[in-house]
């Protein structure tokens, strides 16, 4: 039996990966319209605008060309113990790879006074020029009489050997199925290609609507915990709590290079 161990932000990861995107094909009891609209529980009181936030004059170190990120496509989603999950991507639309981006969520009451702040990291310590990354905040207790949100996102110049992409990770025999619960469940093997050899490698799986809209994203370390060149190990990465129906899946991988 795969062991899967639900990681989902603040992950330190120094090698970027392999990704490929796919249409979804999956075994689905019951039927995705029979899933409970989660979010419906908050519409009515909600402004559910997707937050986009831009990086403000920030400058890296060495240049002065300014950074320029975004965190698009964010919403939230009620789980079924009354926390709330923020899912969205982080989109690099630099000419130069960011570090450590924080995508922070504030919420506010009616009149616009903020209540509350929380954080979250995408598992990727770097996000390449062009590129984008999935990220998960989780407010655990959200403060009643919140009724919008506001967005904002801080990064760094990714500098050095350790932003260094590693571009290894090839996957291969992935499947996507539902489990007993409804949830997600997209299972495949993992082969390093590289020279290197890797340790601690994860999976980022995120699920995309109709319209190329995130819906939802999660991450697990695979099998092995570590992946000497030409090895290959499996993976399972489970996502739940999804703010709608799935169409298309991305994966991307990232691991400490020896």
């Amino acid at each position: 039996m795969r062991r899967t161990r639900q990681v989902f932000f603040s992950i330190i990861a120094v090698a970027a990966a392999i990704i490929i995107t796919s249409k979804l094909v999956m075994t689905v009891r019951p039927a995705l319209r029979d899933l409970p609209a989660q979010k419906s529980q908050v519409a009515s009181t909600l402004s559910l605008e997707r937050g986009m936030a831009r990086l403000p004059d920030l400058h890296g170190a060495d240049s002065e060309t300014p950074l320029s990120a975004e965190a698009r496509d964010v919403i939230p989603v009620y789980t079924s113990i009354g926390s709330v999950y923020f899912v969205g991507e982080v989109f690099n639309t630099g000419s130069r790879p960011i570090a450590k981006p924080e995508v922070i969520i504030s919420l506010l009451d009616q009149d616009g006074k903020r209540l509350l702040f929380e954080s979250g990291y995408p598992v990727h310590d770097v996000v390449p020029a062009n590129g984008s990354v999935p990220v998960v905040v989780v407010v655990s207790n959200p403060p009643p009489g919140w009724t919008s949100f506001e967005v904002f996102i801080q990064a760094q110049e990714a500098t050095g050997k350790e932003f260094m992409a590693y571009t290894g990770f090839v996957p291969s025999g992935v499947q996507v199925e539902r489990d007993e619960f409804n949830n997600v469940v997209i299972t495949g093997d993992v082969k390093n290609t590289g020279e290197s050899k890797a340790e601690f490698v994860q999976v980022v799986a995120s699920l995309y609507d109709e319209e190329g809209k995130i819906v939802g994203a999660a991450n697990a370390y695979i099998e092995q915990a570590k992946l000497d060149p030409q090895g290959q190990s499996a993976f399972t990465v489970r996502l739940m709590n999804l703010s709608a129906a799935p169409a298309a899946y991305r994966l991307q991988f990232v691991g400490h290079i020896k």
